[in-house]
């Protein structure tokens, strides 16, 4: 796991639409906030898929953003193939997410 910390974008540098996918890591002490206050805000962007991964249970989300509020999709455990939908041909084995 690494963290990537870069300067701001200017505003005339942004795209102005969604990415098509979000992932979080969750950390224990930022839980509420993943689920809550930035769920909401990917939501309101139009951001079509935000994806979960919980390295404490070993699990991967896929919340589709079929209706607002996001939909809970798919929910892999580390037996399971995580899958995209937006991203056609995504697919990754979680088991190999957690390494230890």
């Amino acid at each position: 796991m690494s963290t990537t910390c870069c300067s701001p974008i200017s505003r005339s540098s942004r795209l102005g639409v969604p990415p098509d996918v979000v992932v979080e890591v969750i950390s224990p002490t930022t839980v509420w906030n993943d689920l809550g206050r930035k769920k909401a805000t990917f939501a309101r962007f139009g951001v079509p898929e935000y994806w979960l991964l919980d390295p404490h249970i070993e699990r991967m989300e896929r919340h589709s953003l079929t209706a607002s509020p996001y939909q809970l999709t798919l929910s892999a455990g580390p037996s399971d193939t995580f899958e995209s939908i937006v991203l056609s041909g995504f697919a990754c084995e979680v088991a190999g997410l957690f390494p230890w």
